[in-house]
């Protein structure tokens, strides 16, 4: 994610990204080098997960954002920078 995508890989009527949640800054990484790459953002921060995940999608084609609830205003903030302004949600219980 941190280089250019295919052209090829845009134009999806619909697109589900799950993103590493915690930000570097203040993540505690697991030692386990796989888990700490799952959940700690790296060479792609949150803002580029949501920019390549929004043009990925079609005009009118939907994007899903798995993520956690305490990043939710600066996802918003971002997608509403992208253009997406009809945002839903929807809060599952913990697990």
């Amino acid at each position: 994610l941190a280089r250019p995508l295919p052209a090829a890989l845009a134009g999806f009527d619909h697109v589900v990204t799950n993103p590493p949640y915690l930000a570097a800054a203040v993540a505690d990484p697991s030692p386990d080098a796989s888990k700490a790459l799952a959940t700690v953002e790296s060479s792609a921060d949150l803002a580029r997960w949501l920019a390549v995940a929004a043009g990925a999608a079609k005009p009118a084609g939907t994007l899903l954002v798995i993520h956690r609830s305490d990043r939710l205003d600066e996802i918003v903030g971002h997608l509403e920078q992208l253009g997406w302004g009809d945002v839903t949600l929807k809060r599952l219980p913990p697990a």
